[in-house]
């Protein structure tokens, strides 16, 4: 059987821990400790597990995997635009939506990117779903599309949250004209599809 060596790096110890518990489960992947980046011989795929994709990150990628051209799996919750360029010019592998990301889709990429037939090639797995853009909502949108996905009034809404009727009708009116929706609904599919309910 073929091991595949993964050095997980996370913006937390407690998702860090998460992620390799997670891989440690299977056994054809090999988790090695973080700090083993530099110093391993034969690491097959660097997981990189952060809420948002900052300048920070970008610096680390540079400075550990680029020198190396080891495939580097990013797992994020939110990437602005221009990030998402940057990890592009640094030839990133993959990046996967932290919040959608289950279990066996995290072990099948790590395997696909330390495969010798991935050797080499440099994918770029952008999903339109991590990128912020006006497709990202803020609190008060979250709380009031979260109740009325429920079934909820607008009127029952703006009793739940204290708003008045009118304000609770304003954001659901902006969030339509932003996206160029026409409905509550497709408001509700897209940020259920964005990961905000």
């Amino acid at each position: 059987m073929h091991h595949i060596s993964v050095v997980v790096h996370a913006s937390d110890p407690m998702t860090r821990e998460g992620v390799a518990v997670l891989l440690a489960t299977c056994h054809d992947l090999v988790v090695l400790p973080s700090g083993s980046l530099g110093y391993a011989p034969q690491i097959d795929v660097v997981v990189f597990a952060t809420e948002t994709v900052d300048d920070e990150l970008l610096r680390t990628l540079r400075s550990t995997t680029q020198p190396s051209r080891v495939p580097t799996l990013v797992i994020a919750q939110r990437v602005n635009q221009k990030a998402a360029e940057k990890l592009k010019m640094l030839q990133l592998t993959a990046l996967l939506n932290r919040r959608t990301l289950t279990a066996p889709q995290l072990a099948a990429t790590v395997r696909r990117l330390g495969s010798p037939a991935h050797e080499g090639r440099s994918e770029h797995v952008l999903h339109d779903s991590l990128t912020t853009s006006n497709t990202e909502f803020d609190d008060r949108e979250v709380d009031i599309l979260r109740l009325i996905a429920r079934g909820q009034s607008t009127l029952q809404v703006a009793g739940e949250l204290n708003y008045s009727e009118g304000t609770v009708k304003n954001v659901l009116t902006k969030i339509n004209k932003r996206l160029g929706l026409r409905s509550r609904s497709q408001a509700i599919a897209i940020a259920i599809r964005a990961g905000a309910i």
